[in-house]
C-alpha cells in the first residue's frame, strides 16, 4: 500500500460568501445555502412558524462550519432535507446516504437535549456537530470524497476493532499489531470475502460493493434495526475492544478461554495487551464500523478531549481525513473571492 496522500478531489478554489452578505440584501438562508453549497434544500412543508425558524437555524449553523467541512458539504452532498423528529429513528439527529443529508430540526425534543432548548449557543453546537458528523460520512462513503478503502480500514485498526482471537490470532501478536500491519491483514481478509473491494478506491466507487455491505463484511454483528440482514455473509467478525473484552470475560467464567487461546498459541497477556492497545475516540464510534471514522472526523474538527491526547486513532484521522484536504489547499493556492450575491427584487421572498 502506498502512503502517498493524494489531494482531496472535492476541494474547489473559491471562497464561501458569508450568510451576512445575503441577509443585508434581504435574501434568505435558503438561497444562501443553495448558491454557496450547490444544494437543493427541502423543508418538511409545515406551516408552524417555530418549525420554520428552526429550519433557518439549521441553515445558519452552516455559516460557522470549518472550511474543510464546507468543502465536503459543497462537493459531495446534493440535497439537504430539514425534517421533524417524527421522521427519524429515536434519538437520531441526522442521516446521510447517497448524496442526501437529512437533519432533525426538532432536536430539542430528544430527551437528553430537551433541557437546553433555550440556549442558542448550545443549539448551534448541536446542529454543527450533527452537520460535521454527517459530512464525515459523506467524505468516507461517497465516491467523490476520495478517501480510499485502505484509509477507512486503517482508521478502524487504529480505533481498536478486533476479531475473535480464537478465529484470527494474527492481530493479537505483538509482531503484527501495528495499525499498518493490521490494515494489510484486514484488507487481505476483506478481499477474500469479496474481491471487488479495491483498497485504492473509495466506498461507492464503480465496480465496488455498495457501502452498506462494508459493515456486513467487517463486523461481528450488525444491529438488524440499523441494517436489516437480507442474507448471512462471511465476515471478518470485528468488534470494539470493549465488547471483545466482555466476550472474553464470559469465556473465562465458563472455563473455555485458556483452552481456546492455547489452541492458537496465544497467551492471555497477549490478548489483554491487544484489547487495551488502541482505543476508540468515542463510545458512539463503537456502534457501527461506519460510525467510527465519521466520529473521528467530528472530534478532529470540534476539539479533542484531554483524555484523547496522543490517541493513535486521532493521529491517523488527522493524517488520512484532513491531510488530503491540506494537500489540495497547498496545490490550489489562494482561493478566488466569493461571488457577491444579487440584491433581492423588491420584497419578493423565495417560495418553496
Amino acid at each position: 500500500m502506498s502512503d502517498r496522500i493524494a489531494p482531496a478531489p472535492y476541494v474547489l478554489p473559491q471562497q464561501f460568501a458569508p450568510l451576512g452578505w445575503y441577509q443585508k440584501r434581504g435574501l434568505s438562508p435558503y438561497q444562501w445555502a443553495e448558491e454557496q453549497f450547490r444544494l437543493e434544500v427541502r423543508g418538511a412543508g409545515r406551516t408552524d412558524p417555530m418549525f420554520a425558524a428552526r429550519c433557518e437555524q439549521a441553515l445558519r449553523a452552516m455559516d460557522g462550519l470549518p472550511l474543510q467541512v464546507k468543502d465536503v458539504l459543497r462537493g459531495t452532498i446534493d440535497q439537504v432535507s430539514l425534517e421533524p423528529a417524527t421522521e427519524f429513528r429515536l434519538d437520531t439527529l441526522g442521516t446521510w446516504r447517497d448524496g442526501q443529508m437529512r437533519l432533525n430540526v426538532d432536536w430539542a425534543e430528544l430527551a437528553p437535549l430537551s433541557g437546553h432548548v433555550a440556549d442558542p449557543l448550545y443549539s448551534k453546537r448541536v446542529l454543527q456537530d450533527t452537520l460535521i458528523h454527517e459530512c464525515g460520512h459523506a467524505l468516507l462513503e461517497d465516491p467523490r470524497g476520495g478517501v480510499p478503502v485502505k484509509s477507512f480500514v486503517h482508521l478502524l485498526a487504529a480505533s481498536g476493532w478486533l476479531p475473535d482471537p480464537a478465529l484470527d490470532p494474527t492481530p493479537f501478536r505483538s509482531a503484527t499489531s501495528s495499525p499498518e500491519l493490521l490494515t494489510s491483514h484486514y484488507l487481505k481478509r476483506l478481499r477474500e470475502i469479496d474481491p471487488r473491494w479495491d483498497p485504492d478506491q473509495p466506498l461507492g466507487a464503480p465496480g465496488t460493493p455498495p457501502p452498506l455491505q462494508f459493515d456486513f463484511d467487517l463486523m461481528h454483528a450488525v444491529p438488524p434495526e440499523v441494517l436489516p440482514l437480507v442474507r448471512q455473509r462471511e465476515t471478518l467478525g470485528l468488534r470494539p475492544a470493549a465488547r471483545l473484552a466482555q466476550q472474553l470475560l464470559a469465556s473465562a467464567v465458563v472455563g473455555t478461554l485458556s483452552h481456546d487461546l492455547a489452541r492458537v498459541n496465544l497467551s492471555l497477556e497477549e490478548v489483554q495487551a491487544a484489547v487495551y492497545r488502541y482505543r476508540p475516540p468515542h463510545l458512539y464510534g463503537e456502534e457501527l464500523i461506519s460510525e467510527t471514522p465519521a466520529e473521528l472526523f467530528r472530534i478532529l474538527h470540534c476539539g479533542q478531549p484531554l483524555t484523547l491526547t496522543g490517541s493513535t486513532a486521532l493521529e491517523a484521522g488527522d493524517r488520512l481525513l484532513i491531510g488530503p484536504w491540506r494537500v489540495a489547499e497547498l496545490e490550489f493556492g489562494p482561493r478566488e473571492p466569493a461571488r457577491m450575491p444579487m440584491r433581492a427584487r423588491g420584497t419578493a421572498e423565495l417560495t418553496r
